[in-house]
């Protein structure tokens, strides 16, 4: 499966030894762990529970030490092989880092990446001019952490962050100002930069809270009794939804997440902490029927 393959192909190659496809069963690796933490609506940083990943997931399992890290990143800068020995053709390395798509340039994309003229997606990564410079990154987050990774493949140069706060701007902070001391380019304060966006975010999240306990003060009535609801709802790139009604509540599952449903008005309910935040979910009735409910900007069609 892709653990083996990722395992025989790259870590044991790269001698990665410290990295781990799944959460590590060795004791030694499991206590060095780092524990995540995340911002409550206060500002104030606590710890947060860690996100169960038993099994290997291509989308974010990975555990890494920075040694490794510094020796995945060098293989990202090279031409495929590791050492003497090819792991993997130079087109094919290279080809993971051309332009496959274009990424518009909207109002957060100019936010986040305010030096940059053009953007595009690659294989896994985002390659981008920044300041006049090919840069090649990506960023990734799960509960607690959030990592960013910065090649400068012109300058040989590699810039790997892991840090344990949930959705920091840190990792973009940090790479544009080593990037800048590194090139001996004009500085600029991009700690500040991002602080301004963090903290709008956080006032946009408290307006959004007090909007919806507005809501829940004065309540409009729903359309159906509780157990109208309960169906099986499909999408056809995200599977299926199935709510059912459990007494006086109704209890939603979507893979492996299982929450009840806290009431906000009318035909609209509350998905508690899912990714460490509370989301929206929405019932769509017509002609006294439930057809469809909206969660995560997603639309789910009822089963027949």
């Amino acid at each position: 499966g892709w653990s083996g393959f990722v395992s025989d192909r790259i870590l044991r190659p790269l001698n990665m030894s410290q990295t781990f496809t799944s959460e590590p069963a060795e004791k030694g690796a499991a206590a060095a762990l780092a524990h995540g933490h995340r911002k409550n609506l206060q500002g104030v940083v606590e710890p947060c529970a860690a996100y169960p990943q038993p099994t290997p997931n291509p989308a974010g399992s990975i555990y890494i030490s920075a040694r490794d890290l510094g020796r995945w990143l060098q293989f990202q800068l090279g031409d495929g092989t590791w050492r003497g020995r090819r792991l993997l053709a130079a087109d094919a390395l290279a080809e993971t880092h051309r332009p496959q798509s274009i990424i518009p340039p909207g109002d957060v994309t100019r936010r986040l990446s305010p030096e940059s003229v053009q953007l595009t997606y690659g294989m896994g990564w985002v390659i981008s001019d920044y300041r006049g410079i090919r840069l090649i990154s990506h960023a990734g987050l799960v509960d607690g952490f959030r990592c960013h990774f910065t090649l400068l493949p012109d300058h040989g140069l590699g810039i790997g962050i892991l840090a344990n706060l949930h959705g920091t701007r840190l990792n973009l902070a940090l790479s544009h100002r080593l990037t800048d001391l590194l090139l001996g380019l004009e500085d600029r304060d991009w700690h500040r930069h991002y602080q301004a966006l963090e903290e709008a975010d956080r006032q946009a999240e408290l307006e959004r809270q007090r909007e919806r306990q507005m809501r829940r003060t004065h309540p409009k009535p729903r359309a159906l009794a509780l157990a109208e609801y309960a169906a099986n709802y499909e999408h056809p790139a995200y599977g299926r939804m199935t709510i059912r009604c459990v007494g006086q509540r109704l209890r939603w599952t979507w893979s492996s997440f299982e929450r009840d449903l806290l009431p906000i008005s009318g035909d609209v309910f509350e998905v508690p902490d899912i990714g460490l935040q509370d989301h929206e979910l929405e019932f769509v009735v017509r002609s006294g029927r439930v057809v469809k409910l909206r969660v995560f900007d997603v639309e789910f069609d009822r089963c027949p």
